[in-house]
């Protein structure tokens, strides 16, 4: 992207933290968030390219660069973006698939420049006459998962638009990132932030964190995240959402009750805390924004001794309900604040259960026209954020979950362990069994 006089903007909290971890703990590619389709039709290339060109200029975070003015970050917004599709052809290669995964590969654990941008990559990869891998990769300082799922729909739209010749029939966006970025700056300095900052030193006066690790870290072990998967079908997700009713609550806290409920089961504590990320977008003007508006914030979860399934449910209910208001505070001024600045170690162990925006209707199937959309699941491998998460990732009708974790930190064997306590107790709730949960812990290190 072209170096123009610009003007420039802070940053956010949250951006600051980010850049920080990448120069500092990062792996590789570790700040990238990619989105990867298989798409299984006649493509229409050039429809393709200019969509993307399309889609950069919906969105300015796609046209965004990152410097430092008198030792502080800053970005600025330029006017057009060289962004474009860089294609590859594996199709007549003697192993298209693994030839396909080798370029995915390159392309996560290279680092985005976000200083000459663009700060997001675009791969088509032709991997059969009527088969392509699409992957769109931001880097995470212009990104979280609400923006890639605005991402994939929007591109969807722009690219039967091109096809058909009419209008795409998008949202509005109301805000760019650097409205939002100049509100909370504002909002930070005034009441709002006051009473942010007081309420979170007083939720986390001498909170807890967990320490689960089965073993001391693992010589030679790879630092990378490893992933376990598992999935709740239609009719299990809707039995939970069932039981979301009966405890006047969302699913969010019931999948947050269950998995409290197993590190619990791990480790005995019965005050617990955890990093859990929120969409952070209480503002309708930030519906259809793209950027990185995702907070973690630390959700403290205290049950009396002996909890069953159902004291979970309840401590994660208030817990939610009392932290919403104040999910905004960036978790850098957590950590910066000498009260609070313990709460770096939620950043251990992690909740995250993905948040649909309104109007995204298949959040990892968007509707190309004349194609068909499946999403692409990335290997191990690709480097980790935190030790430990959980991601629930709501796919139609159905859940799918995935238990992340650094490879150095944890054996596999461990978090099976902690998939396996888990999925148990999804089935004891729908059943109706919200007794104690002590016979679910999972195999390693055990509490006294």
């Amino acid at each position: 992207m072209a170096d123009l006089q610009l003007t420039r903007q802070r940053v956010t909290d949250s951006q600051i933290l980010l850049r920080f971890m990448e120069r500092n703990f990062g792996a590789p590619g570790v700040m990238n968030v990619p989105t990867t389709l298989r798409l299984t039709g006649a493509l229409d290339r050039p429809a393709l390219d200019a969509a993307v060109r399309d889609l950069a200029d919906r969105h300015e975070a796609l046209r965004t660069t990152f410097g430092k003015i008198d030792g502080r970050l800053h970005f600025a917004v330029h006017p057009g973006s060289d962004l474009a599709v860089t294609f590859t052809d594996t199709a007549a290669t003697a192993h298209p698939a693994e030839n396909a995964w080798r370029t995915i590969h390159e392309r996560l654990t290279r680092d985005i420049d976000v200083v000459t941008g663009p700060p997001v990559t675009v791969d088509l990869i032709r991997t059969a006459p009527a088969e392509h891998l699409l992957m769109l990769n931001p880097h995470h300082l212009v990104t979280d998962a609400w923006s890639n799922m605005l991402l994939l729909r929007d591109l969807a739209a722009l690219y039967d638009a091109r096809l058909s010749g009419r209008p795409a029939g998008l949202p509005e966006v109301r805000w760019q990132f650097g409205d939002y970025a100049a509100w909370e700056r504002r909002r930070l300095d005034g009441d709002g932030g006051r009473r942010d900052r007081a309420f979170w030193r007083e939720q986390l006066r001498d909170a807890r964190y967990l320490d689960l690790r089965p073993a001391p870290e693992r010589a030679g072990a790879r630092p990378q995240t490893e992933n376990v998967w598992f999935t709740l079908d239609a009719d299990r997700t809707a039995a939970l959402k069932r039981a979301a009713r009966r405890h006047r609550t969302s699913l969010f806290v019931i999948t947050l009750a269950l998995y409290a409920a197993v590190l619990h089961a791990a480790s005995g504590e019965t005050d617990v805390t955890v990093g859990s990320v929120f969409a952070n977008r209480a503002r309708r003007e930030a519906h259809e924004t793209v950027g990185f508006f995702a907070n973690m914030i630390p959700l403290r979860l205290r049950t009396g001794p002996n909890p069953q399934l159902t004291d979970h449910i309840d401590a994660a209910r208030g817990t939610v309900l009392s932290a919403l208001p104040h999910q905004g505070m960036p978790y850098r001024s957590l950590v910066l604040d000498p009260e609070t600045a313990h709460a770096r170690r939620a950043g251990e162990v992690v909740f995250h259960m993905l948040a649909v925006p309104p109007g995204v209707d298949a959040p990892h199937r968007p509707r190309f026209a004349g194609l068909t959309a499946e999403p692409f699941r990335i290997p191990d491998g690709m480097g980790s954020r935190f030790d430990l998460e959980l991601l629930v990732i709501p796919q139609n009708d159905a859940l799918e979950g995935v238990f992340r974790y650094a490879g150095d930190r944890y054996e596999s064997a461990y978090v099976r362990g902690l998939a396996d306590a888990y999925a148990a107790l999804v089935d004891d709730l729908i059943g109706g069994d919200t007794t104690s949960t002590q016979g679910h812990q999972p195999a390693g290190r055990t509490h006294p």
